[in-house]
């Protein structure tokens, strides 16, 4: 029974390690599978590295896990960095965000400028309406432009919601922009898990805070609508597209992946 045990614990033990050593897009891999325990971790690193930038030299290839999961070329060997050689590596992942990622289009690019600017608009058209009912002494809920996430996204849009309110406040307008947080203003300092993957929650909580919509956009902030929270809001939003537009701001998601497949409600 000890010998067996032994066994059992070394196992566990040398599937920890492979674990460890190996990242997911590896393990998918059967070459690299065949590769014993004791193979040198430069020749595990080499055939990652390999493999990743054939696959990533194809335009819009389709990664198989999350973009935001994968490891970046510049950060493979973080752990023999400088200090400042590992700040330089941060600040190309930054920059691709801004330049574009293996095919994606970035924040610059004309493609992503014209649609900042076709939301800029209806951003600007709902502040104006909001204002007009506002000196008029109405009431102004109708109009506005929500920002939606959860966790760290939930906490983004806190602080842009914030942010933005206090710039219209200076210039004498209403305060249109409003947060949704999965979890609540609790979530904002400590994890709140399960309502991230409620779409019926998050969707009541979106007609909570405006009933009655005339112009409103939603921005719902996730990585590929990854979170049934958001998600369901974007269902109910697009669905009355008649009082409200729609924006989803994340990772780059390539039409090959369908990060909605969990959620068999969702009709877009």
């Amino acid at each position: 029974a000890v010998s067996r045990n032994k066994k059992e614990r070394a196992k566990q033990t040398h599937s920890f390690v492979r674990n460890r050593l190996l990242s997911e897009s590896v393990l998918r891999s059967r070459s690299v599978l065949s590769l014993p325990l004791g193979a040198d971790l430069d020749q595990r690193r080499t055939e990652l590295s390999n493999r990743r930038s054939a696959r990533m030299r194809r335009p819009h290839a389709v990664p198989p896990v999350p973009v935001t999961e994968l490891p970046h070329s510049a950060t493979e060997h973080l752990d023999t960095m400088t200090s400042l050689e590992r700040l330089a590596a941060f600040h190309t992942c930054d920059a691709d965000i801004f330049s574009g990622w293996c095919g994606f289009c970035g924040v610059l690019s004309d493609e992503c400028v014209e649609e900042c600017e076709k939301i800029t608009n209806i951003i600007v058209d709902i502040i104006r309406c909001a204002a007009e009912k506002w000196r008029r002494g109405e009431d102004t809920n109708g109009y506005r432009v929500v920002l939606s996430g959860c966790g760290t996204s939930g906490r983004i849009a806190l602080y842009v919601a914030t942010r933005m309110n206090r710039i219209l406040a200076s210039k004498a307008l209403p305060p249109v922009f409003s947060y949704l947080l999965a979890g609540g203003d609790e979530a904002l300092v400590e994890s709140r898990e399960l309502p991230e993957d409620s779409a019926c929650g998050g969707r009541d909580e979106l007609l909570a805070l405006v009933p009655r919509a005339e112009r409103a956009l939603l921005v719902g902030i996730t990585c590929g609508l990854s979170a049934p929270y958001v998600a369901g809001q974007c269902e109910y939003t697009l669905a009355h597209s008649d009082a409200w537009h729609t924006v989803v701001l994340g990772e780059w998601c390539p039409s090959g992946r369908q990060p909605l497949e969990s959620i068999a409600s969702l009709s877009f």
